[in-house]
């Protein structure tokens, strides 16, 4: 997640202008399947929220994620692909 600020020194006040959520990650197959692109597992850091509201915000994201991944999906079907 990464929050984008407007900051106004002439009034000394900071506005939350846009929050932006991404998820990476890069598989073997287009599709999303197999494992690592880069033909071993990558070895990431456990990054843990610090609050209950950013946990809260993290799942929220990723059943969304999983909502899009399941639109695409049906709608590539529905088209033929």
């Amino acid at each position: 997640e990464v929050k984008e600020h407007i900051l106004r020194p002439e009034s000394r006040t900071v506005l939350l202008a846009n929050t932006f959520n991404f998820t990476f990650g890069l598989a073997a197959n287009e599709d999303g399947t197999g494992g690592s692109a880069l033909g071993t597992e990558v070895s990431l850091r456990r990054v843990l929220p610090g609050s209950y509201g950013e946990a809260y915000r993290i799942v929220e994201r990723y059943g969304a994620d999983l909502a899009q991944v399941a639109e695409d999906s049906h709608l590539a079907q529905s088209e033929g692909k």
